[in-house]
This record gives structure tokens, C-alpha cells and sequence, in this order.
């Protein structure tokens, strides 16, 4: 039984394992039930856990220019303030992510590959998504290939659209 990890700070059997990442880099933190207690880990409020876990010299901050005049930003729909968010780690209403976006996005790509979401997208309905964004840029050919009486590109065209036309129609749609 030698194996048992211990606490991060007070050397008992360490009950909670974290593995926080923090400018690219991984850190396991594992403590005890009493010291996850007391530094917030618990606390589904708490917002810089890994500001309280890691040493200073393992976190580096995104620069950030301005923080004083970016603290006092308010959302103007909900009236929720930077500093409130800084606090709690929580936004007040959907807008708070326009109010805030040039203080979220570097946080949130320090923790996501990229600061929107894509989310997961079926393989037919990315089929059928490039189906009709080609059908889009083959419209707008069109129209100027009519407009400046190019007839001859707006048949070829006209063609290329009933076919990607016959394509969405016969491919099977996702629910």
C-alpha cells in the first residue's frame, strides 16, 4: 500500500486528484478532503482554484493593458460588472460576453483551443452544409454572369446549381 499519493500540503492520504492546465501545461494536484475544503476545491463558486493550488511561477497571467479601466466595465443589460465576474468566475447574462469579450478571449483560450465553439457536426449534415454554401457562391455567379449578359457561364452555371439541386433532394437528411 505505498502507492497512496499524498497531500499537496499536509502529507495525509491525498482523496482528491486535479490535473489543472495552466498556460499550456499540465500540473496533478492531489490533496486531502480537509485541504480541498480549505483552499475552495469543493466550492463550485470558486473561480481561481488555480491561483490558490499552483506556485506563483507557475502561473503566468495573460498581459493585460488597461486592467483598472477594464475592471469598472458593466454589462448594460444586466448592469453586471468585470470585477463581479472576476470574483465569482460567473456572468450575469448572455451580453456580459460582448461587454467582456476583450478580457474573455484571452482567458478562454488559455483554457480552449480557440475562443468560440464549433461544437460536433454530423458527417451528412457537413455534406449537405458544403452543398449549399457552393449552391450560394453558384447564385451569386449567376446573377453576374445574367447581369453582364455572359450567357454562356450563366447556362454552365445554372446546370451546376439543378445538379447540386438533384444531390440535396436524393441525399438522406439527418434528424
Amino acid at each position: 500500500m505505498g502507492n497512496e499519493l499524498k497531500c499537496r500540503y499536509c502529507e495525509d492520504n491525498a482523496t482528491v486528484h486535479l490535473n489543472l492546465i495552466m498556460n499550456g501545461k499540465s500540473h496533478k494536484v492531489h490533496l486531502c478532503q480537509k485541504c480541498a475544503e480549505q483552499k475552495g476545491v469543493t466550492d463550485p463558486k470558486a473561480f481561481s482554484l488555480a491561483e490558490s493550488l499552483l506556485p506563483e511561477a507557475e502561473i503566468k497571467p495573460a498581459p493585460l493593458e488597461n486592467v483598472e479601466k477594464d475592471i469598472s466595465i458593466t454589462c448594460e443589460v444586466c448592469g453586471f460588472s468585470y470585477s463581479k465576474f472576476r470574483k465569482s468566475g460567473r456572468l450575469g447574462c448572455a451580453a456580459c460576453y460582448q461587454a467582456f469579450e476583450k478580457r474573455l478571449v484571452p482567458l478562454i483560450k488559455g483554457m480552449h483551443k480557440a475562443p468560440f465553439h464549433k461544437g460536433k457536426i454530423p458527417h451528412r449534415s457537413m455534406e449537405r452544409r458544403a452543398v449549399k454554401e457552393r449552391m450560394e457562391i453558384l447564385n451569386g455567379k449567376l446573377r453576374s454572369a445574367v447581369t453582364e449578359e455572359r450567357y454562356e457561364d450563366a447556362a454552365r452555371y445554372r446546370d451546376q446549381l439543378n445538379q447540386l439541386r438533384l444531390e440535396l433532394e436524393l441525399s438522406p437528411t439527418t434528424s
